[in-house]
């Protein structure tokens, strides 16, 4: 049975009452766009590989991660496609493929290219899920086998490859296979007690196009899912299985999206953000899951409890397929989800300025439409979490609401979007358009990296937010101690941090996880503001201003990993961000 649910018309005042609250102290600022320098890197940065340079758009970041451990943590884990074969000879796959990444720092703007060599049956990691474990490792599963040629349109093949970046030495370990092949999965990290907390691989395809109207006849990734058990760091996981009838997967929602069909599924599909939701909404402890998805339908599944059991509160509006909406667990609001643009039914010319909230811990969680809208309507949007809980829409394809520029089919969207206050504000353009394919990350100095995109593959941009935007003078928080060991669910930590300003002071201390996003998707990013106990030192005391919070009752509501921790002042203006750890 849920409990504690927020009546509806106090959830509507805590969406609208920020509106009364001012604008945004400025639009930010966009730092100029820069190249992704491929000097360093091995052969296969080279021509006649992938050939890169400072003006080519042969390096595309469609896989963005930020680095929370290790010699580079802070900075930016970023790969593209590998050297996928074409037309192979009866599917055959090669040898080996060859899969570049790097690793950018975006404050010097500089790179390490690496390439990795991936065995020829396993498929490379473009169009995979990925998500960090508890220990601070990307867990990495699917990606492509091939690509048929046939078409118009071409046919891509799925792989069941599962692997796992460890950022302390550099390397990856390839783990157990999944059941089955997917392309386009989303990858979610329960909130267990344990340091083997499963993730979720949902949805995706074995091989696209396919049949929406039969999926679950012709395609066995794209109404399932697989629950592997994250390792410590340095060995190997496995997989959940259902001892009868044995098996490896587990079934999706099963709902009818073609009335002359009773079986049909309604699909989990491609990249069906799936969110972790709170204790809050069932009586817990679960691991319960929320879908926003793609198509018209929504529902919820506990893992942990009720595997395949599913239920959800219905459709979203308008009804069809959203391609490309963004998805966030909405800042302030606990297990609120929000749902961003998209085209509807794919109708990439007409995009949507549509925003939907869902507040799980509702009794009879509906979807709402009362707005506020987005001021420009976009798909293939990235929408990123701030530390003052505000939420950045970043890019996006505007349809044909201007003439689109020579060589490309959409309109840009170069203005991004703040929700802030209660409203939607429309921020200083960026330099490059950012389409399919594009990517972005919040930084620990909180700042936003934007990359990637099929239109713009081979440069970056910074963005500032309106918050560090030097011309309205900010005073951010300055650290003097933080928990350095790894914190306990429940318990009391203590920070100490320099003076302010009078009439200035730290309002909030927040937990924001390290971003992983692919396909204008992020499962792993998640805002969570920590109870302030007690408060002493600063004028009139011989000790610095310090600050004593609570950690979150139980990984529900934080699942177990690491975090960067922001200090927010009264000015919501936030400190740069340290790592903690969560176990």
């Amino acid at each position: 049975m849920r409990r504690s649910p927020v009546p509806l018309g106090l959830f509507l005042v805590l969406l609208i009452l920020p509106a009364l609250r001012a604008q945004p102290s400025s639009q930010g600022i966009w730092g100029t766009p820069f190249p992704h320098d491929c000097s360093g890197g091995d052969q296969y940065w080279q021509a006649p590989y992938l050939y890169c340079a400072a003006n080519s758009p042969n390096f595309n970041a469609i896989h963005m991660s930020v680095i929370p451990k290790g010699p580079d943590r802070g900075k930016v884990l970023v790969w593209d496609l590998s050297n996928i074969p074409t037309n192979p000879p009866n599917g055959t796959p090669p040898s080996a493929w060859i899969q570049r990444w790097s690793i950018i720092d975006p404050e010097t703007q500089s790179f390490q290219n690496f390439s990795l060599s991936i065995p020829g049956d396993k498929g490379d990691l473009f169009c995979a899920g990925h998500a960090w474990t508890p220990d601070g490792e990307l867990f990495v599963a699917g990606g492509t086998r091939y690509i048929l040629y046939p078409g118009p349109p071409p046919v891509y093949a799925g792989a069941k490859i599962a692997i796992i970046y460890d950022p302390d030495n550099r390397s990856w370990r390839v783990q157990p296979d999944m059941d089955k092949v997917r392309w386009y999965p989303t990858v979610t990290l329960l909130g267990e007690d344990t340091p083997n907390s499963r993730m979720i691989v949902s949805g995706g395809f074995n091989q696209w196009p396919h049949d929406r109207q039969n999926p679950h006849q012709s395609d066995t990734a794209i109404n399932t899912y697989e629950a592997f058990y994250a390792p410590t760091a340095g060995n190997q996981g496995s997989w959940d299985s259902i001892p009868l009838p044995f098996r490896y997967w587990f079934k999706g929602p099963r709902y009818t999206s073609n009335p002359s069909n009773p079986n049909a599924d309604h699909p989990l599909d491609e990249y069906p953000r799936m969110f972790l939701l709170s204790d809050q909404v069932y009586g817990g402890p679960t691991s319960r899951l929320f879908m926003a998805g793609l198509f018209t339908k929504s529902a919820s599944v506990d893992h942990l409890n009720a595997p395949e059991v599913w239920d959800g509160p219905g459709e979203q509006i308008p009804s069809g397929f959203k391609q490309y909406g963004s998805a966030v667990l909405f800042p302030g609001v606990p297990d609120t989800v929000m749902h961003i643009g998209g085209a509807p039914n794919g109708d990439e010319n007409a995009p949507l300025n549509l925003v939907q909230t869902i507040n799980m811990r509702l009794a009879n969680p509906t979807w709402t439409t009362t707005g506020p809208h987005l001021k420009r309507a976009r798909s293939r949007c990235n929408a990123v979490l701030l530390p003052d809980a505000t939420v950045l829409v970043v890019g996006g394809n505007g349809g044909l609401n201007c003439l689109p520029p020579p060589g490309q089919s959409f309109c840009p969207e170069l203005r991004p979007e703040l929700y802030h206050g209660g409203n939607w504000h429309l921020m200083s353009p960026q330099g490059s358009p950012r389409f399919y394919h594009s990517t972005a990350v919040l930084l620990p100095n909180g700042k936003v990296l934007s990359g990637g995109g099929d239109t713009r593959t081979h440069d970056y941009e910074v963005f500032t937010p309106h918050y560090l935007d030097q011309a309205t003078n900010p005073v951010p928080p300055q650290w003097l101690t933080w928990p350095t060991g790894a914190m306990d669910y429940g318990l009391e930590y203590q920070v100490d941090y320099e003076e302010l300003p009078i009439g200035v002071d730290v309002e909030k201390v927040v937990l924001v996880a390290p971003c992983s996003t692919t396909h204008h998707s992020d499962m792993h990013q998640r805002y969570v503001e920590l109870d302030i106990v007690r408060r002493g030192g600063g004028p009139g005391t011989f000790f610095p201003p310090w600050i004593v919070f609570l950690t979150p009752a139980n990984p529900t509501y934080a699942p177990r990993g690491y975090y960067m921790i922001f200090l927010i002042t009264n000015a919501k203006i936030p400190s740069v961000a340290q790592w903690v750890k969560l176990e």
